[in-house]
């Protein structure tokens, strides 16, 4: 009993080292075919492709939009924490670029405040309390500062975020990474994380390389909606601190002749207690 053991483990020894050989063989023989034949398969998943091509859409439209020209944008904005909000209008008027105005009213005749932005100085009037303030730096200030959300976004970024002109909107940005996973609705597609020399933060396009969500220094999301003709007519800004939020509806944006300077200069009156920062 015991020889034939001996010989029996004897045999299976020899089988399992043939099996190892065969094995190997194998695995050579597998590995030679796979170097030698051409991939079927593209460099890139086609997900990672259709991303791709979103954001080369997204670029290609922001180098085609000329929103650069006069215009007046006008419509509303309810601003302030869940159970105390504020609704004021607005309007908006520049020839394109700096400088711009903005007044801000919370009825027929009364005016909230009246905004002056330069590419040197942002100039707060407050008619109600005969007060205005300047600050040097106009780019690098917040554009809803004033009405208490310092969000890092300047009034003429604002301006051509709500015209729907994302190349100064979304200025001199470099990307980083891509979020290939699709939105929560069939609207929205993916998330691309980018940073500019004075944000970063990530925007989600849809199908139509649109952004329709922007997180910025993950502090602030954008949520933007788009009427029929592709053209933004809401804009939700929300706090990720605080149940703090702003809605800016779009009720109207026209081309206009140019304006003339004394149109865009805000001249304080007789008495205004002038505070510079």
């Amino acid at each position: 009993m015991k020889q034939t053991t001996k010989k029996t483990q004897k045999k299976h020894k020899n089988l399992h080292a043939k099996y190892r050989v065969f094995g190997l063989l194998f695995l050579l023989m597998f590995f030679s075919a796979c170097a030698t034949s051409a991939p079927k398969l593209p460099i890139t998943p086609p997900i990672q492709s259709e991303a791709e091509l979103l954001w080369d859409s997204f670029f290609a439209s922001k180098k085609t939009q000329k929103n650069m020209r006069p215009y007046t944008l006008s419509g509303s904005i309810r601003l302030g924490y869940a159970n105390d909000t504020h609704r004021v209008t607005y309007i908006l008027w520049s020839n394109g670029t700096l400088p711009l105005r903005l007044d801000i009213q919370a009825g027929i005749g009364v005016s909230v405040a009246k905004i002056e932005e330069t590419k040197k100085t942002l100039l707060v009037y407050l008619p109600q309390e005969k007060k205005a303030f300047q600050m040097k730096g106009a780019s690098s200030i917040s554009a809803l500062l004033a009405l208490g959300m310092p969000m890092p976004i300047s009034f003429l970024d604002l301006s051509h975020l709500l015209r729907g002109n994302f190349a100064h909107a979304f200025g001199g940005i470099r990307l980083n990474n891509i979020d290939l996973n699709a939105g929560s609705s069939t609207e929205e597609k993916y998330n691309f994380h980018f940073e500019t020399k004075k944000i970063f933060g990530s925007i989600r396009l849809n199908a139509l390389a649109l952004p329709v969500e922007c997180n910025i220094n993950n502090e602030w999301k954008i949520f933007i909606e788009y009427d029929e003709n592709k053209v933004p007519y809401k804009v939700k800004l929300s706090s990720l601190f605080e149940d703090y939020k702003a809605i800016l509806l779009v009720k109207d944006t026209k081309i206009t002749d140019t304006y003339a300077d004394k149109k865009l200069k805000l001249i304080l009156p007789q008495g205004t207690k002038l505070v510079v920062n």
